[in-house]
Formats: C-alpha cells, sequence, structure tokens
C-alpha cells in the first residue's frame, strides 16, 4: 500500500470508528435511562421475562462499542500492529455476538411474543389501577390510546380484571373497559362504549391486543429497521477489514 492510500485509509477508519464510539455512548446511555427511569411503554412490559435482560444486554454492548471505539482510534493513530490486532479479534467477538443474539430472538420470536402477552394479561387481570401500579396503568393507557388496541389479546382480557370488581361482570351483563380503549374521543360516547356487553359491538371500542399492535408497528418499520441493522453490520465489517489491512500494511510499525 503506497503512503497516500495508507494515510487516506487510517484517518477515514478513524473517523468510522469514532462514529461507532458515539453510537456505543448513545446505545449505553439510553438503554440505563430506559433501566433506571423506563420509556412510557416500557413500563408495561418490565416485568416481561427477559425485558431487562435485552436492557442489560444493550448496556452492555453500548459500553463495550465505546470502549472498542477509544482502543481502535488509539490503535490507528498509533499505527501499532499489536494493539490493532487486539482490536480486530475483540471487533471479531462483538460482532459475533451480535449475530448470535439476532438469531436467538428470530428463533426464540413466538415464545418472547407469548411471554409479553401472558405478562400484559397478568398486569391487566390483577393490578391495573391499583395504587403502587400507577405509573404502569399509565403506561398501559397512553399504549391503548397510542396504537388503539385494548388489552393484551383483545378488550374480553377486561372481564376478569380486578379493574372490574375481579368477578368480570357489571349486572352480569357487561363489564367496563378503561376509557383509553375508547374509539370516541367524545366523553358521553365513551361513557356509553366502555361498557362493554358480552358480544362486543365492533365500532365502539378498539378490538386487537396491544401486544399485536405494538408487533405490527414494529413490522411496519421493518425496512428501516433491518436498513439501519444493515448499515451497522456494513460499517463494523469496514472496520475489521481495514484494520486487517492496516494490520498488514508496511506502513505500520510493531511497537509495545
Amino acid at each position: 500500500m503506497n503512503v497516500d492510500c495508507f494515510y487516506c485509509l487510517r484517518y477515514f477508519l478513524m473517523f468510522i470508528i469514532f462514529l461507532n464510539m458515539i453510537l456505543g455512548l448513545t446505545m449505553l446511555t439510553g438503554s440505563l435511562w430506559a433501566f433506571l427511569h423506563g420509556a412510557r411503554m416500557g413500563n408495561v412490559f418490565a416485568d416481561t421475562e427477559g425485558f431487562n435482560y435485552v436492557l442489560y444486554f444493550l448496556m452492555a454492548l453500548g459500553a463495550v462499542k465505546f470502549l472498542l471505539g477509544f482502543l481502535g482510534c488509539c490503535s490507528v493513530n498509533k499505527k501499532n500492529s499489536r494493539m490493532l490486532a487486539t482490536f480486530f479479534a475483540l471487533m471479531l467477538t462483538v460482532f459475533l455476538g451480535q449475530i448470535a443474539a439476532g438469531v436467538w430472538l428470530y428463533i426464540d420470536e413466538d415464545q418472547v411474543t407469548d411471554r409479553a402477552k401472558d405478562s400484559l394479561a397478568k398486569f391487566i387481570e390483577i393490578d391495573y389501577g391499583t395504587p403502587e401500579y400507577l405509573r404502569k396503568t399509565t403506561a398501559l393507557d397512553f399504549m391503548q390510546s397510542k396504537f388503539k388496541c385494548c388489552g393484551s389479546n383483545g378488550p374480553n382480557d377486561w372481564q376478569v380484571s380486578a379493574f372490574n370488581g375481579g368477578n368480570g361482570t357489571l349486572g352480569g351483563e357487561e363489564y367496563l373497559v378503561p376509557a383509553s380503549c375508547c374509539i370516541s374521543n367524545e366523553t358521553d360516547v365513551c361513557e356509553v362504549a366502555r361498557r362493554v356487553p358480552t358480544v362486543i359491538l365492533e365500532g365502539s371500542v378498539y378490538q386487537e391486543g396491544c401486544v399485536q399492535m405494538l408487533l405490527q408497528q414494529i413490522f411496519d418499520y421493518g425496512a428501516i429497521i433491518w436498513g439501519v441493522i444493515g448499515g451497522v453490520i456494513l460499517i463494523e465489517l469496514f472496520v475489521m477489514t481495514s484494520t486487517i489491512i492496516l494490520c498488514r500494511s508496511k506502513n505500520v510499525r510493531y511497537k509495545l
């Protein structure tokens, strides 16, 4: 590699590594904030098995990316072949770990969905509206209004809810759903609509379950999500390939 190409690749690689470092810092702070404070909808699934593990994984991945970025910039700047080789090995390990996590999530997708549905249904049945769960109650109301959904699997989830006194009926003929399930924003119309008869009238309350609607929203933005994931993979492949090229270049000197 001639000197001009070497320095061009070197500085461009440092720029890309710096961007990856910023991405890691953003991922770390975002997941840490979600863990400590919780997003509105994140509160709803906070008790779901595996939810916190996802946040732990994102925090760890963000921290590793940030530290790797620092190591990468130092390695490229110092033109140290040993540091470059170490950086490459760590980048490859992280890359393979991300691929493994993605494969696991794809294979376990149905189980993850079922866990989320069961967790939300249990919350609706036992804890919705209780003083100790007001924050989570507000989060669920926000989700139902935002995604135009009702309950975990549908409005029938509210029939056995503590929201209805735990017996699932009002006068034996109907049961209440929260106002956030109403299609109409008019208070009087909503008060009538939320007293759901055993046979639900379409056009009065939302019919779809919230977990399914949330997944649908993710699928609707699937192209953007896959585009971002693909971009991150290409960047990491470029970084690893460029690191190997620099490491084998005659312009890189071995130095302890």
